[in-house]
């Protein structure tokens, strides 16, 4: 079964996000009607991706909060480069700060999901 998560509004930004999660990529995709290369789950632990307008984390049931947090980074990759906006190394703090943000709520759904199922 896939759960897909209600639209997270990201402030400041006039982002959407969705968090996709299964058992395999390619159900999740398939349940979302998500683009997905051949051998996704083969390729991929994780992966994110922008469709008409909405960024969707697509996570496996049994990936680790380390994954989720490499999701997040390029979840505000897109989130900033759809805005135009450059990290500057060193002057950082508000890339950083948004990293944390999105990687808190992602894993209360991830965990929340999977903790369900259990």
């Amino acid at each position: 079964m896939v759960y897909v998560s209600n639209e997270i509004k990201y402030p400041v930004y006039d982002s959407v996000i969705k968090v996709v999660i299964g058992d395999t990529l390619q159900e999740c995709c398939d349940k979302e009607n998500l683009p997905w290369e051949e051998n996704i789950d083969i390729r991929f632990d994780a992966y994110v991706e922008r469709v008409k307008g909405i960024i969707y984390i697509v996570l496996r049931r049994n990936n680790t909060r380390q994954t989720i947090l490499h999701e997040c980074v390029h979840a505000i990759n897109q989130i900033y480069n759809y805005i135009q906006a450059d990290v500057d190394p060193s002057n950082d703090e508000v890339y950083a700060r948004d990293i944390s943000y999105l990687q808190e709520i992602i894993l209360k759904i991830f965990e929340n999901e999977t903790n369900s199922n259990k």
